[in-house]
């Protein structure tokens, strides 16, 4: 039978082992958060001589739009170049990551939707989300302000309806609604 400074050095080292791996993990996390800030900034703008390759795009009217990753991009003329710059990207869960589906980029004559898996550190499968952006009446800005978020089903009258909220909001009620 082992002595009790043998269990205490064992449970001891065991201790540390999990703390250890812990703070690789939380460092890991964060090391990418970092990457992806990193990355937000040198893609505010990007030359135009950058392929596009690998990138979903739309066209609405005159107006491009480019999906890649969890991003939404439009051309836009600055310094009298032409170049892609970011208008969206879908919020960051922690420790979650995030890739666009591939067809997860339309345009259904009114709204810009993306559809995106969003995964939890250490789950399995996706959970999907869906975000919007209205073109029609007049809001062709391509500022990327008023993006909404898919937040579930409501009825209304016994008819259903997609409910959708804006982006950062905390609210639990319903910014708008689409018949489905």
């Amino acid at each position: 039978m082992p002595s009790k400074k043998v269990k205490f050095i064992k449970y001891f080292l065991l201790a540390i082992f999990f703390s250890l791996l812990l703070l690789i993990c939380v460092a890991g996390y964060f090391l990418y958060q970092l990457k992806d800030i990193a990355q937000d900034l040198k893609r505010t703008f990007i030359p135009s001589g950058v392929s596009r390759v690998n990138m979903s795009q739309l066209k609405v009217g005159d107006v491009q739009y480019f999906s890649k990753g969890c991003s939404v991009f439009t051309i836009k003329q600055v310094a009298g170049k032409e170049s892609l710059v970011n208008i969206f990207s879908v919020p960051k869960q922690f420790m979650g990551t995030c890739k666009n589906l591939e067809d997860g980029f339309s345009y259904d004559g009114e709204y810009i939707v993306l559809k995106v898996c969003q995964m939890a550190f250490g789950a399995g499968g996706c959970g999907g989300g869906r975000y919007r952006y209205r073109i029609s009446n007049g809001n062709n800005s391509n500022s990327g302000d008023h993006w909404e978020e898919y937040i579930g089903v409501t009825w209304r009258n016994g008819e259903e309806y997609e409910a959708w909220r804006r982006v950062g909001s905390t609210s639990s009620r319903a910014d708008s609604i689409k018949k489905r």
